[in-house]
């Protein structure tokens, strides 16, 4: 669904989307990182996008480690 805010120019209700999933300590796919990435890019929240990327970074580490 934030994918669908993020399309349609919404990125706060994008973003809002993502941080209620952080705060229920959802599971974030590769997929869910990149929306949130590209949340944060659109709100100008470079801390945060920065942090997003180091950890999708990693998540991509751990799949060719794992032989994906």
């Amino acid at each position: 669904m934030a994918q669908v805010h993020l399309n349609s120019g919404n990125a706060e209700k994008a973003l809002a989307i993502i941080q209620s999933m952080k705060s229920r300590e959802i599971w974030f796919s590769r997929f869910a990182y990149i929306v949130a990435l590209q949340c944060y890019v659109m709100s100008e929240d470079l801390d945060s996008a920065e942090v997003t990327f180091g950890a999708l970074a990693k998540s991509l580490r751990l799949d060719r480690r794992d032989g994906f």
